[in-house]
């Protein structure tokens, strides 16, 4: 698992827009991808979608069928359509707000667990990154 820490606006959506776009193969059942995003609401995803799709031309990537949109969903849709589908990779943007709204309030703290493959990259206000 990846976790991607920094402070507010430090590029950590950037860098899940990254993860997603990075080494991820169509496949031939919804959602179409092995990897996507999810986050808090439907604005959030459409505002995501969009950051998406700009990074994906100015990379060359062509994707003339608007499967770029499947990469990004809100929990909303992806409860809706997600049963019954192939497991993908998820990568939570901003689980923080997740994990409060699922408990209708503000989060003390949390634990997580490590292992080996685990990937811990840290932001600082310039946007840049270390492996810690």
């Amino acid at each position: 698992m990846d976790y991607i820490l920094g402070g507010r606006r430090y590029g950590k959506t950037r860098k899940c827009l990254e993860w997603v776009l990075m080494d991820n193969e169509p496949t031939s059942n919804y959602p179409f991808w092995q990897k996507i995003i999810l986050c808090i609401s439907p604005q959030e995803a459409k505002r995501l979608r969009s950051e998406l799709r700009r990074m994906a031309r100015s990379r060359g990537v062509q994707d003339p069928n608007d499967l770029i949109y499947n990469m990004v969903y809100s929990t909303e849709e992806w409860n809706r359509a997600q049963i019954g589908r192939e497991s993908v990779k998820v990568m939570l943007d901003n689980a923080d707000l997740f994990l409060q709204q699922m408990f209708r309030g503000q989060l003390a703290g949390m634990t997580l667990t490590e292992d080996e493959h685990d990937k811990i990259i840290r932001l600082d206000s310039q946007n840049n990154w270390r492996r810690l």
